[in-house]
């Protein structure tokens, strides 16, 4: 690719550190997206290297090459990333059910696995998988047909391509939109080189220890355990119109016990307020006006089988609500207990 790809006026989003853009690369003639971030992120991201040293995979965003771009702010890092469609999570806001077909979010939560198991033994942590995006597609091609069923006149070509669809709603995503990829590796790191005690991404994902990290200490770092548990809260929604835990009503830590139960020591007694909302066996105290307690298979019943009823959508069968819910809460485990 060239240094400078033609650049689009077309803004494709944007986050904490950098925008994206959409570009055309002269030289494979294919569109591809342009991250470009801002100059004061380039000392802290880690994702440039971790991009050029993995090996290719279907199932990562793929990153053919990058550039510097000198502005008044400084040196930006512009990363020509393989173009994709819209976020799952935008696909889910945008059906009024936030819902996937089954067979779908069955095959995108295996996806979502294979993809961290892959970055795990490379010794990478993502930090924020819920970062998965559709592949753009093929162009929309629709033929050219007169009216009277008469053959096409010279120069009118046979096909004319349609706009790009970049928003679509879960439940139209097909097995022609698979598989996904995991994407936006700004909070990525190799935790052996590096120590990270503060989590990139939304707070309903977080894991609890989080919150009791001794950010003095060298000997504590968020690690794989960590992650494992952001992707069972993940998978969680995939499979249903929410997640596990929620930060209405108090704040996460607070849901995480009320749904898992009394945190391991010595988080349970390191946590100050806990006595603001619980007993000592970590059962709600109703004196304090703290929300309702909820049991995981509760939250599941409401987040995945009741919303696909109340939506006309396929349900889990009860071996398969079992299973999973073995599965998320050995999630919970690898760092809970």
């Amino acid at each position: 690719m060239s240094p400078s790809p033609t650049l689009w006026p077309t803004n494709l989003g944007f986050g904490g550190s950098s925008t994206v853009w959409l570009a055309s690369d002269q030289k494979q003639q294919e569109l591809v997206a342009i991250k470009k971030k801002s100059a004061d992120s380039a000392s802290k991201s880690q994702e440039v290297d971790i991009l050029k040293h993995l090996h290719p995979h279907p199932l990562i965003r793929q990153l053919p090459d990058n550039f510097i771009e000198i502005s008044p702010n400084g040196a930006h890092n512009c990363l020509v990333m393989e173009m994709a469609s819209c976020s799952l999570t935008q696909s889910k806001s945008l059906a009024f059910h936030g819902l996937l077909d089954l067979h779908i979010a069955r095959a995108i939560a295996a996806d979502l696995v294979l993809a961290v198991q892959f970055l795990h033994g490379q010794s990478i942590i993502h930090g924020d998988p819920s970062q998965l995006y559709r592949k753009f597609g093929d162009p929309i091609l629709e033929p050219i047909v007169r009216v009277d069923g008469k053959p096409l006149p010279a120069g009118v070509p046979t096909h004319v391509v349609g706009p790009a669809r970049v928003g679509i709603r879960s439940d139209q995503i097909t097995p022609t939109y698979l598989p996904i990829m995991l994407s936006d590796f700004g909070s990525s790191y190799y935790p052996s080189k590096t120590r990270r005690t503060n989590a990139y991404t939304l707070p309903h994902l977080v894991p609890p220890e989080i919150f009791f990290l001794d950010k003095q200490n060298d000997k504590y770092n968020l690690s794989f355990p960590s992650e494992i548990w952001t992707l069972g809260c993940t998978i969680f929604e995939i499979i249903g119109s929410g997640g596990p835990f929620s930060t209405l009503g108090g704040g996460i830590l607070q849901d995480q016990v009320s749904v898992l139960g009394k945190l391991p020591d010595p988080w349970s007694s390191q946590w100050e307020s806990r006595a603001d909302f619980f007993n000592e066996d970590a059962t709600i105290d109703i004196t304090t006006g703290a929300p309702f307690q909820d049991s995981l298979e509760e939250r599941y019943d409401w987040f995945v089988n009741a919303a696909r009823r109340r939506s006309d959508m396929e349900e889990q069968g009860e071996d398969e609500k079992k299973a999973f819910l073995h599965m998320i809460l050995f999630t919970k485990r690898q760092g809970y207990h």
